[in-house]
């Protein structure tokens, strides 16, 4: 049966005729937008089969396209328009009316059956089994049942004001812009933990035999984490230059109904992003606003409930602070800015290992990271960061223009534990830490009476290569025997990661910001809670729950207490971010652009609040061509040129 034949309107739409469901109420959804992706609907159709030969016995499974008007998607948009309406407090059926019928699922959203055949001796198929499954959630997941969907639906409809018509009269569903989803797959799976009936009294062999197992637990962990760190360092470094990264602070802007721009922003965590893009596609997905692609799922910080999906053409990075725009209805709140300060301003170790340090001497210790939290933002070993030339800015151009910069390729991430000479009064010797980045010092525009290389002779991010034609190319610098120069500079002179200056200049055509520069003041565990959430995603957040600076050990890992022991504090050194000081020997530093080569620290405050809208630089569309699917109709281009005018 066709859908036109099993849904059957009245003239002005307000009611149909629905096939085994009697006559209903139709609520007909009106979503400027939708969550849903296309990238996870099944690949091995039924159609697409079709002309392969199957032998007899065998056993196949494909998937069918469900349209309009067959039963399963008649189940769901009753079911699910009856939940709505119950949701209310209101009667779902009368004397006149069965129920309620939505008008369509949402965009994107689409049904799929899989269904299981067995091949019988004669080579006729016989379905077996057929399951049907809804397809489009963000996360890749597909919902089985309408009950399943529908908190996911509610959600949706919620985030748009008027998103719902068709309502008894006087009625309306709320419009709670914040809310956060409550289906179990955008709240996670809760796993509980079932505490210990007995305690046991244990021997001196039980307590060894403990701690071995304790010690193999956090190795084994140890080890997981620095898998986990390789597959995200790949995956970043590869867009680094236009993505934001996992459990990085971003600013988020939440639009308002009412106006094309009006809204708020906030400061926000980064649960998950888009897949990776290159610069083309990322620069057409921001100027055309495409509503199909490009979202990222944050969570506002401060808030455990507060999550979205928010567009890349609505977020900024942490050090490009939005303003207060009244003409257009903008604001900053507050509340989660000062909920992510602490953490801002803060290093986070993101993994190490164990066993890879190094011991100077009595009072010098050299650990070697995988990668680093830099406040807001994540550094992985290969990524590019910003560092200030030692001339200082130039006057009415952007501070992300690379005019204003050079770039340093990150070969190691260190962090030194050296001995403060001075003394508590107790006679206690303190530890100060001090994280050092070393790699490759590049730029793109030379100064006078400085040595370039022909070509770099190591490994840079594409990012980094690729960075347009309308500009010079990043060149490395030499020293006078034409080899290439290293740096070792202390993370107190990063500016930032590197992002493309491009994307950088979208932004201030785009939003009213001013500029900012990294300022680390702190090492600290704890990332999460440090950002004030006690659940990220709704997935309850794992540990001790303890908020507290970071403690690095001076025995050997295999000798360590577990980490988690509450008395362990009092056998390690508590450890204070002290002022940048070489970690190297003379001989060493003859070979190293140090701290030195580039402005004193005070002079970093001149890139403070500086609008990035003066001059910005320059982009060429040219540099890339719109995908086909952006272009369409054409409303890629002229939505492209109302937002650069």
């Amino acid at each position: 049966m066709s859908g036109r034949e099993a849904v059957v309107y009245s003239e002005n739409g307000t009611v149909a005729l629905v096939h085994g469901y009697g006559s209903r109420k139709v609520l007909r959804l009106a979503l400027p937008t939708s969550d849903a992706i296309t990238d996870d609907y099944p690949k091995n159709l039924k159609d697409n089969l079709k002309s392969i030969s199957h032998k007899p016995g065998e056993t196949l499974e494909w998937f069918v396209s469900l349209g309009d008007g067959e039963k399963q998607d008649l189940l769901y948009r009753t079911k699910l328009a009856d939940a709505i309406v119950q949701s209310l407090g209101l009667p779902v059926s009368d004397d006149i009316y069965s129920g309620y019928i939505l008008d369509r699922l949402p965009d994107r959203y689409r049904l799929f059956a899989q269904q299981i055949v067995i091949v019988d001796d004669s080579g006729v198929e016989h379905l077996k089994r057929t399951d049907t499954y809804l397809y489009g959630h963000p996360f890749s997941i597909r919902f089985r049942s309408p009950n399943e969907f529908f908190p996911h639906l509610l959600s949706i409809l919620y985030m748009h004001r008027n998103s719902l018509i068709g309502l008894p009269k006087n009625t309306t569903l709320p419009y709670q812009p914040l809310h956060a989803c409550g289906c179990k797959y955008c709240l996670g799976v809760r796993k509980n933990h079932a505490a210990p009936t007995s305690i046991s009294k244990e021997t001196p062999t039980m307590a060894a035999e403990s701690s071995s197992r304790a010690q193999a637990v956090k190795t084994v962990a140890i080890q997981a984490n620095l898998i986990q760190a390789a597959i995200e360092t790949e995956r970043d470094i590869k867009d680094g230059g236009w993505k934001f990264r996992k459990g990085e602070v971003v600013w988020a802007h939440l639009r308002l109904e009412t106006a094309e721009l009006g809204g708020t922003w906030f400061a926000a965590v980064v649960i998950n992003g888009p897949e990776t893009a290159s610069f083309a596609d990322y620069a057409n997905i921001y100027t055309s606003v495409d509503q199909n692609r490009g979202f990222y799922r944050v969570q506002k910080c401060g808030s455990d409930t507060d999550v979205h999906m928010i567009h890349l053409s609505d977020l900024l990075p942490w050090t490009k602070v939005p303003q207060t725009d009244e003409p257009r209805n903008i604001t900053v709140d507050e509340d989660s800015k000062a909920a992510a300060e602490e953490a801002c301003s803060s290093y986070f170790i993101v993994a190490r290992d164990a066993n890879d340090h190094s011991i100077y001497d009595s009072t010098k210790i050299v650990y070697e990271l995988k990668g680093l939290f830099l406040g807001p933002e994540k550094l992985w070993i290969g990524d590019a960061v910003r560092i200030p030339r030692k001339g200082g800015f130039l006057p009415d151009v952007s501070v992300w223009d690379p005019q204003q910069y050079d770039i340093l390729i990150v070969r190691r991430i260190v962090l030194a534990t050296t001995a403060d000479p001075s003394t508590d009064e107790k006679g206690n010797v303190e530890r100060v830490f001090i994280f050092y980045v070393l790699g490759d010092v590049l730029t793109m525009y030379p100064r006078e009476g400085e040595y370039i290389a022909k070509h770099l002779d190591r490994k840079v991010p594409n990012y980094i290569k690729n960075i347009g034609t309308d500009r010079p190319k990043w060149v490395a610098r030499t020293l006078p025997d034409g080899k290439q120069q290293v740096a070792a500079l202390s993370t107190a002179y990063i500016l930032s990661r590197f992002y493309d200056p491009r994307i950088m200049a979208l932004m201030d055509r785009r939003w009213k910001t001013s500029d900012d520069v990294l300022r680390i003041e702190r090492m600290l565990d704890n990332r999460a809670e440090t950002l004030g959430f006690k659940s990220i995603n709704g997935e309850p957040i794992r540990g001790s729950g303890r908020h507290r600076n970071t403690q690095v050990s001076l025995k050997d890992e295999e000798d360590e207490d577990d980490e988690d022991d509450e008395g362990s504090d009092g056998d390690q050194k508590l450890f204070t971010h002290g002022p940048p000081k070489p970690i190297f020997s003379e001989k060493e530093k003859l070979e190293l652009v140090t701290a030195e080569e580039v402005m004193f620290l005070e002079q970093l405050e001149d890139y403070r609040k500086r609008s990035g809208n003066l001059a910005p630089p320059k982009i060429v569309y040219e540099d890339y061509e719109p995908s086909e699917s952006s272009q369409g109709d054409g409303s890629s281009s002229r939505s492209k040129k109302r937002r650069m005018d």
